[in-house]
Parts: C-alpha cells; sequence; structure tokens
C-alpha cells in the first residue's frame, strides 16, 4: 500500500467516526442529507484517481 492511500483510509476511519458521532448527536433529516452529500461527492473523485492511476501510471 502507498502512503497516499494509507493516509486515505486513515482520513475516512477519521471521517466515519466523525460521521458517527454527528449522527448520534443530530439525526435530524438536514444532517443526513447533508452527510450523504460529502459522501455521494467523495466516492466518485475516489474512484475517478484509482482508474486514473491504474491507467496513468502503467
Amino acid at each position: 500500500m502507498s502512503g497516499i492511500q494509507l493516509s486515505t483510509i486513515r482520513e475516512l476511519k477519521k471521517l466515519t467516526a466523525h460521521n458517527s458521532i454527528e449522527l448520534e448527536l443530530a439525526a435530524d433529516p438536514l444532517t443526513f442529507l447533508f452527510l450523504s452529500a460529502i459522501v455521494v461527492s467523495i466516492v466518485p473523485i475516489y474512484y475517478l484517481f484509482k482508474i486514473f492511476k491504474k491507467y496513468w501510471l502503467n
């Protein structure tokens, strides 16, 4: 695993821990929508980055 991937995993773990705390504190629909919007915007970027690395660096 590269350093970038490790730091990404660490950040994701931090995010998921933070998100579960947030959800416990404020489980209203707005918070849920906000968190899902963040996730939905992060995931495609992550996959695009993976595909980019796979084809560009080979």
